[in-house]
């Protein structure tokens, strides 16, 4: 072999034709994949991808079984709204009818106790239509429930109201049939001197009775008898003025007191605190409420 001259580098030639290839060497072979392995590969697939499938059903389920809301849903709310609405009329009359009649002293017991039962059914058919009226699936709708949740508030401040009302019913009978029976015959016009002791004899269980009144639960009710005592009290106070005065033969005190008792009457239909009280009732009543949820119902159609 000849040497090589001094400062010729080997040629890049021979030197590729004596060095092994080694990224040809080193290059990895792609893996063998056995046909069961990719089966079960597959299978696993399949499985997921059914994973899915059935969450989607079941997501669609879950909705119609929770929201989804049919026209036939908004028809049945719609019709049970009219239901309620007719019962609420029904309770209504039968309440004004009650209580009518609670203050009527010329009404007898007999037709009294069958005002009484006329409203307990209208009470009761009310109630009932109220509580089917709440599993209407069409309340799944948000403009629907909204205007329910709004008819239930009010409604239940007509509830408490009416129960309660109905419980002071027999209070209120009461102090009417005491008052308006009061017995005046010992109040001798004739001669003042003693007619304080002929008020107090003569008015006693009336005054009894409008004391109880005002310990009524009813608010309204319990105002009605908080007012009516108040101004007993202050004709009472009159009476004894006026008396003094006759005694004292003090014309001037006694038209003074005299006028005082007279302007009570006057006093009393002009409070507007018992003005305020039929507002109150007034307001108390969900027919609006009524007629928005049915409003509601109807635009959703």
């Amino acid at each position: 072999m000849q040497d090589k001259p001094e400062g010729v580098a080997d040629s890049p030639v021979a030197e590729a034709s004596s060095t092994p290839n080694t990224a040809t060497a080193q290059q990895p072979q792609a893996p063998n994949i056995s046909p069961n392995k990719s089966k079960k590969m597959r299978t696993i697939l399949f499985v997921i991808i059914g994973g899915f499938l059935v969450l989607g059903i079941a997501v669609a389920v879950v909705y119609f079984m929770f929201f989804y809301v049919s026209r036939a849903d908004y028809k049945s709310a719609e019709k049970q709204t009219n239901t309620v609405i007719v019962a609420y009329h029904k309770i209504d009359d039968a309440t004004e009818e009650w209580s009518a009649a609670v203050a009527d002293a010329s009404a007898t017991d007999r037709d009294i106790a069958s005002k009484k039962i006329a409203y307990n059914d209208a009470n009761a058919a009310y109630k009932s239509a109220v509580g089917e009226l709440s599993d209407m699936r069409a309340l799944k709708d948000r403009k629907v429930k909204s205007a329910y949740d709004t008819f239930v508030t009010k409604n239940n401040a007509m509830t408490t109201n009416n129960d309660s009302m109905a419980e002071a019913m027999p209070m209120l009978r009461t102090m009417v049939i005491e008052c308006n029976n009061a017995d005046t015959s010992g109040m001798d016009t004739s001669d003042l001197s003693t007619i304080a002791d002929a008020w107090d004899k003569s008015f006693a269980k009336c005054t009894e009775a409008i004391k109880d009144l005002s310990s009524a639960k009813n608010v309204d009710i319990a105002t009605v008898g908080k007012k009516l005592e108040q101004y007993f009290t202050e004709m009472r106070t009159d009476i004894v003025a006026l008396q003094a005065a006759y005694i004292a033969k003090d014309e001037a005190a006694f038209t003074k007191a005299y006028n005082a008792f007279t302007d009570v009457e006057d006093k009393y239909n002009s409070d507007e605190s018992l003005k305020s009280i039929k507002k109150h009732q007034d307001s108390l009543l969900p027919q609006t409420e009524l007629n928005n949820l049915l409003t509601a119902i109807r635009s959703r159609e």
